[in-house]
Parts: C-alpha cells; structure tokens; sequence
C-alpha cells in the first residue's frame, strides 16, 4: 500500500510540475527562447525514439558504453575489495588512504589524460566509468565483509572449514547485500557521469546521449536538449529501480531476518 502511495504522489507531482511549466510558458512568465513548451519537448522525444538511428548511434551506445564501464568495475573493485579484507588485511592500513587519495581525484579534471592514453572513442569513455565506480565498488566489497557476523566466522573454523571454504561459501555470500549497495551507487554513478563525458568528447556519427545534447545545443534546438535531459533521468530511474527488484527478490532472506 505504501508504494502505491509513493507512486501516486511521484505521479501527480510530476503531472503538476509539467502543468506548471505549460502555464508558465503560456502566460508568458518564462522565454520559450530558453525554456521550450512541454508538449514541444514530448513531442520531440517522441519523435526521436521513433527513430532506428537515434536507438543505435545514441541511446543504446550510452547505455553499452556505460554497462561496461560497470562491469570491469564491478569485477575489479570486488577483487579489490575482497584482497584488502582477507589476503591483503596486513596491508590495509597503507593501502587504504591511497584508495581514498584515487576516490578524491575529480574524474573529469582527469579526462584528458584518459583521452591521451586511450583516444577519443569508446575506450576513454569506458575507462572513466571505470576510476569512478570501482572505488565506490571496492569499499563497499571490503565493509560488506567485515561487516559479516563474527560468530558465524568462529563457528565454521571451529567445524575445521578451510580459508577458501571460508571465503567463498560463508564470508562474500554474507557480504553481498552490501556489495549489491555498491553496485546501486555505482549504477547512478555511471550514468552521470557517461553523459557528462560524451558531452566533453563524442564524434558526429556517434555521439552517445551526451553527445546529442551538446550537438544540439549548437544548433540552438531546445526541444531537444530537454528532451535528451529527460531521456537521461529516465534511463536512471528505470536502471535503479530494476536493481530494487531484483535486490528484493536476491535478498528476501535478509529482509525476514530483519523482520
């Protein structure tokens, strides 16, 4: 009941906000110059996705470009993870804080040496997914196990299970509700900022949906830049709220735990 409350309300606010910005505009309070009408920005993205090219060459290549950039991170940053919370434990300490010094550095003050190592194409886009998620990822990984119930622990050793054993049946399957988290932020993550890098760096014939939204807005075609905008919130909301469900159905056990 309470999510179809949630869902209701996020309705109608949405309905009224797009009310709201119809009337302002009809009334006059806001330049059209600079703020299209609604129905115009629906109306393009309607249109758009319509279009086979604009499936290919930008809304799919975002999302591939994106997807990857996640998943070597997902696989690099649970490694890392996992190492600093059992066969690198006695390292920890030193490791961490540059880990912490990786996470700090802005990504896009970094692009341009990802554009020098790895070219303008899909290689440097995928690669700054990479730096930005695979720490969220790693720290996530390596709270998630040292988070895992310490009696548990005791019990299996006591019952003489073996490190590998250990790890792999007991420690990381406890540990995956949180790992699961790391991923859900770096799924948001991702798509922040797999835009904002097409937007600096996307050729004409493949731009990617940073890319449409910066071509444009050289060409001064609004409707389009609010609709590739709103295109942009949808993928996100779609992408996180497939992972709620599928954490819910992975996780259910937990959930009675709890209760």
């Amino acid at each position: 009941m309470g999510k179809l409350k949630n869902f209701i309300s996020a309705s109608v606010l949405t309905v009224a906000l797009f009310v709201a910005w119809h009337i302002a505009i009809a009334a006059g309070a806001i330049d059209n110059g600079i703020l299209p009408a609604p129905l115009d920005v629906l109306g393009r993205l309607w249109e758009n996705i319509q279009q086979p090219d604009f499936w290919q060459k930008t809304l799919f290549l975002t999302v591939r470009r994106g997807l990857t950039g996640l998943g070597i991170s997902a696989a690099v940053g649970i490694c890392i993870g996992v190492s600093l919370a059992t066969y690198l434990k006695f390292a920890k300490e030193y490791i961490m804080p540059l880990l912490h010094l990786f996470e700090k550095l802005n990504p896009l003050a970094l692009f341009p040496l990802f554009m020098l190592f790895f070219g303008i194409g899909d290689a440097s886009k995928v690669a700054i997914v990479f730096w930005v998620v695979v720490w969220q990822i790693a720290f996530h990984t390596l709270a998630g196990i040292e988070n895992v119930n310490k009696e548990v622990i005791k019990g299996a050793k006591a019952m003489g299970t073996n490190r590998r054993e250990m790890l792999v049946k007991i420690i990381f399957p406890a540990s995956l509700p949180e790992v699961y988290n790391g991923l859900k932020l770096g799924v948001q993550i991702t798509f922040l900022f797999i835009v904002s890098v097409e937007m600096l760096s996307s050729s004409n014939l493949f731009p990617g949906l940073g890319g449409f939204i910066m071509e444009s807005k050289k060409v001064y075609n609004l409707p389009n830049v609010y609709s590739g905008i709103i295109l942009t919130a949808v993928i996100g909301i779609v992408l996180t709220k497939t992972l709620d469900f599928i954490g819910k159905k992975l996780f259910v056990w937990r959930q009675k735990a709890v209760l």
